[in-house]
């Protein structure tokens, strides 16, 4: 930078602050969307999620060996619920350290939604020439707003399945095997998380074979 006149200085500033800024107007309008929501109690199947994740404080290797009475008669957590158990762990952890107030969980679920967020503006900027608007709209949208404001797992799902998305695109379009097996990982997290996140095996398989018109080493990073 000592050697550059102040005008390319000025550039190279401009030019960092426009890759950055996105990124913060993003996280302060998901703060903005959610903080009101901190304090909502929880409903729908939030006591689910909670309950296996303060189970898991005592017995970390067994997140659904418990009893609950959710139908009116007392049935095995395994039987009742229809979710692997990743983001109960997430929740257990975050629990342990920050309490279990409806502030703290909902705060927690604050960071799956920012990065759902951040992920969706990177994918749209391999599709289109707006993509602070398409991450914008997508925050917007009622479904996203409201599974937002619980502590359930779609939107955790749909933060691993967009960036295992915007991995995987990149891996294929650079050849480069990091990105690819990041995006394995991705996958894996995402079916953790709910189960429709296996869905991205097919989907990215199919996107492989087309993108690459043949099979390869390209597609062992799906085998995670």
């Amino acid at each position: 930078m000592a050697g550059l006149s102040n005008s390319s200085k000025d550039t190279l500033s401009k030019d960092h602050w426009r890759v950055l800024r996105p990124s913060w107007v993003l996280t302060l309008a998901v703060l903005i969307a959610l903080a009101p929501f901190f304090t909502k109690p929880f409903n729908m199947d939030d006591p689910l999620f909670i309950w296996a994740a303060r189970h898991i404080q005592i017995n970390p290797f067994n997140p659904y060996g418990f009893d609950v009475n959710w139908y009116g008669t007392t049935t095995p957590m395994w039987d009742v619920t229809k979710n692997p158990p990743l983001l109960c762990y997430y929740l257990g952890g975050f629990g342990t350290l920050f309490g279990w107030s409806e502030v703290a969980l909902h705060f927690a679920m604050l960071l799956p939604a920012i990065f759902a967020i951040l992920g969706t503006h990177k994918l749209a900027r391999q599709c289109c020439n707006s993509p602070l608007l398409a991450a914008l709209l997508t925050l917007m949208t009622p479904v996203m707003l409201v599974s937002s404001t619980t502590v359930m797992c779609d939107v955790f799902m749909l933060a691993f399945w967009i960036w295992a998305v915007v991995f995987w695109i990149e891996g294929i379009n650079s050849d480069k095997i990091s990105r690819l097996l990041i995006a394995g990982v991705m996958v894996a997290m995402a079916a953790l998380s709910k189960y429709y996140g296996a869905s991205l095996i097919p989907l990215l398989l199919l996107h492989g074979a087309i993108s690459k018109r043949r099979t390869g080493w390209w597609m062992s990073p799906l085998l995670i």
